[in-house]
């Protein structure tokens, strides 16, 4: 009894380790798929450690995924419905290829991975076999001490795997003949006044499941549609400001030249600023005359520090 409930509890243990986490770090092995878990709604960004050529989605009516246009180096990931069903994703780079199987998830949501390295290769099979259909291999050949090595290395795991099977037999049969011979001890009863629930759900089958990684709150609103991940990106290039100035600052400034301005066109204007912290900074717009009240508008664009400490 005391091994089935030490077999459960790990089993319990391995699932609730199984679990993915929100944002997680990997080195990834480029012999293997990697599983990516996404939620309805939401959306995934994988991160690579090299720039991006190519990528092929199995399903592109369940999946959209889009490369990012401030990083050539991430891949940006979402489901186009509830309903969707698990596909794969091939990405390569410039040095790698990559394998991922999506799945969709109605408990667990993957939002950062980053590929932090790699390892590994893809594994050959075949190749051993039609080589030795072809020819004969001599007894010294390098394909010959490979074969050894490999059918020495299944005959050594079978041995032990056998070895370890037999000690868990014997170790067994030990616990019980000790348990006959010891004075059984009387049962304590623990009554405790509060009692802990498992963090697990139950299906209408019966079957226990791990909750997943996602809150109350995001599971019970499911979107049923995305049209896409949207990326913000400015509509202009940001320039560099001054240090000391900011939008909505209010500046005391002097035109020094005479100042004439027209309808229907723009005069330079340049004006120095006369007190404060950005003293003697000067700053260079157009001023232009209004037909209709006959007043000069000003709009200065333009700001050049003097770069002076008081």
């Amino acid at each position: 009894m005391r091994s089935l409930l030490s077999i459960l509890g790990v089993l319990l243990s391995i699932q609730a380790s199984a679990t993915p986490k929100r944002i997680s770090s990997i080195i990834k092995d480029l012999g293997k798929v990697e599983k990516v878990y996404l939620y309805p709604g939401l959306i995934s960004v994988i991160e690579f450690p090299h720039p991006l050529l190519e990528v092929r989605i199995g399903n592109p009516k369940a999946l959209k995924v889009e490369i990012s246009q401030v990083s050539n180096r991430e891949l940006t990931l979402h489901l186009t419905g509830a309903a969707a069903k698990a596909t794969n994703l091939i990405v390569r780079s410039n040095q790698k290829l990559y394998v991922f199987d999506i799945v969709p998830s109605r408990v667990s949501h993957q939002d950062y991975v980053q590929v932090k390295s790699f390892y590994g290769a893809p594994e050959r099979s075949g190749a051993d076999g039609v080589l030795l259909e072809r020819g004969r291999i001599s007894p010294n050949s390098s394909l010959d001490r490979v074969v050894k090595r490999k059918a020495y290395r299944v005959r050594s795991s079978g041995r032990f795997l056998v070895g370890a099977l037999l000690l868990m037999f014997l170790l067994e049969v030990c616990w019980g003949r000790e348990s006959l011979y010891k004075k059984p001890e009387p049962e304590v009863v623990k009554i405790e006044s509060r009692v802990v629930q498992p963090v697990v759900e139950r299906r209408k089958s019966g079957v226990l499941r791990a909750t997943g990684n996602l809150d109350a709150e995001i599971k019970g609103n499911i979107i049923p549609q995305s049209e896409g991940s949207h990326v913000v990106l400015p509509s202009s290039k940001v320039k560099l400001t001054h240090p000391g100035l900011r939008p909505g600052d209010a500046l005391t400034a002097v035109i020094e030249e005479s100042l004439i301005a027209f309808p229907d066109s723009k005069i330079p204007v340049r004006a120095r600023i006369a007190k404060g912290p950005l003293k003697d900074s000067v700053v260079f717009g157009v001023a232009s005359l209004e037909k209709s009240s006959k007043r000069i508008t000003i709009e200065f664009k333009r700001f050049f520090g003097s770069w002076r400490r008081d």
